[in-house]
């Protein structure tokens, strides 16, 4: 099965730190959402659920890793990292994981 294809972007960037942030592609929601939750003094009292600088940055990274695959393949496609560069097997294992495939040896 293939991802959601991109660009995918986080749709509703809000400076309300009780929002959720979305990321979503023009063909649908991708259905990740995140958020923080704290305890303020233990486990009795209520959560605080937030959305927090990690969180933003968490939705941006996500938002960003079809782009990011799609960018590395290019370059291993095209020979820009080659077989005995220090990274290739590293990207190589990189795309695989991303992609749900094993890695040809």
């Amino acid at each position: 099965m293939r991802h959601t294809p991109g660009p995918w972007i986080v749709a509703r960037e809000s400076e309300d730190r009780n929002e959720a942030e979305v990321i979503t592609s023009p063909y649908r929601e991708c259905g990740i959402i995140a958020w923080t939750s704290d305890t303020a003094g233990g486990l009795d009292d209520e959560f605080d659920t937030y959305i927090s600088e990690e969180d933003r940055a968490n939705a941006r990274l996500i938002a960003t890793a079809p782009d990011l695959l799609e960018c590395l393949q290019n370059l291993v496609h095209r020979g820009l990292i080659v077989n005995d560069n220090d990274h290739y097997e590293e990207c190589i294992e990189l795309i695989a994981k991303a992609t749900g495939k094993e890695v040809e040896a």
